[in-house]
């Protein structure tokens, strides 16, 4: 899904457990932010966590 973040985004800090500190929750739409990328990474949380699940799985 990865696309740019909108001007509005609002990321939120401590709210994806475990997380890289970079990945956030964003605010105003509830999806998924990498703000070092400047870029949306997933839809909304769940889909955040199955696929980084998934990511650790394959490790």
């Amino acid at each position: 899904m990865a696309e740019k973040m909108a001007a509005d985004c609002k990321p939120v800090h401590g709210k994806l457990t475990g997380a890289p500190e970079n990945i956030v929750l964003c605010g105003t739409h509830k999806h998924v932010l990498d703000t070092k990328a400047k870029l949306v990474i997933a839809k909304d949380e769940n889909d955040f966590l199955a696929k980084w699940e998934k990511a650790l799985d394959s490790v």
